[in-house]
């Protein structure tokens, strides 16, 4: 991806580029940032929340950094013991709302298809209260453990 991003990118020259034009350039530098410390499957799951998000007409979706540990400790646990289980879900200042998806399956697709078909999990992801998302997703047993951790802020 990096190899894509610097060949779309004209040479520099020594004129300051226009505003208009930094603030996509900052976007792209934090994405390929944020890239460096998420997984491949983490960043897979945001793009399928946020692909089912736009195809619904819902507001897109920011990645949550304060709680992705958190998302992938739970993903880990599950993992580990082997089942499926909700954390408990406290309202920290500044949030309204907050719901979780937990789920398992052979790839991070098939988990957000069954989400998508099951319509609790259905209408966290298409909720538009909610406006972050922090990720877990752990590999183990041939199987991806997902935790969506969504969240709603006053």
């Amino acid at each position: 991806m990096l190899t894509n991003f610097r060949n779309a990118v004209a040479p520099s020259t020594t004129r300051r580029r226009p505003m208009s034009m930094a603030a996509p350039l900052v976007a792209l530098a934090l994405l390929l940032g944020l890239s460096a410390c998420m997984g491949a499957d983490q960043i897979g799951t945001l793009g399928l929340v946020r692909h089912d998000r736009a195809a619904h007409n819902v507001r897109s979706i920011s990645l949550d950094t304060a709680y992705a540990a958190q998302a992938q400790a739970h993903a880990q646990a599950m993992a580990n013991g082997g089942r499926l289980y909700h954390s408990p879900l406290h309202l920290a200042p500044g949030e309204c709302s907050k719901g979780e998806n937990v789920g398992e399956a052979g790839t991070v697709t098939q988990v957000e298809h069954l989400f998508m078909n099951s319509p609790p999990h259905r209408a966290n992801i298409l909720n538009p209260q909610y406006d972050h998302v922090a990720i877990g997703v752990v590999r183990q047993g041939g199987r991806a453990w997902v935790v969506q951790l969504f969240i709603g802020s006053c």
